[in-house]
């Protein structure tokens, strides 16, 4: 009950992700840039661009880690910062955060196209991880 009374406690509650940042990686990490269902999204463009699913991915998972496990994310992080981020405070989602980034890296700097099976294990994967950014579908809906 105490904290509540305590205005310092109170306003970094209120004001807890005023400080995320917009923009990481060039990418736009705020709830409204995303797709009510990022992971049908990123599957419907898997085949003809995967680069473009794959950053929606990826761009997506970090707006979830900020705004969902309050990751202090911030512009000079790097991949691995964000798997060593994520392995402390937001560790659910490791195993998911590592796939996800060893493809993006792969495709974004080794020019390596993911297998056929990643879209797959990524999309469902996302929804998996954050099923609060899937308000379209049900969980287990196969994709079209």
């Amino acid at each position: 009950f105490y904290l509540f009374k305590d205005p310092v406690w109170l306003a970094n509650l209120t004001n807890r992700h005023k400080s995320a940042p917009s923009v990481l990686f060039g990418m736009d990490v705020t709830p409204e840039s995303l797709p009510d269902d990022v992971a049908t999204e990123a599957w419907k463009m898997f085949d003809h661009d995967p680069r473009a699913a794959l950053g929606l991915l990826y761009r997506a998972s970090l707006t979830q880690l900020i705004y969902q496990y309050d990751l202090p994310l911030r512009n000079g992080h790097t991949e691995g910062d964000v798997l060593a981020l994520t392995a402390k405070q937001a560790s659910v989602v490791y195993s998911y955060m590592d796939t996800l980034t060893r493809y993006w890296s792969m495709l974004a700097y080794g020019h390596t196209l993911p297998p056929q099976e990643a879209k797959s294990i990524l999309c469902k994967g996302y929804r998996q991880n954050f099923p609060a950014n899937n308000s379209n579908t049900q969980q287990g809906e196969t994709y079209a």
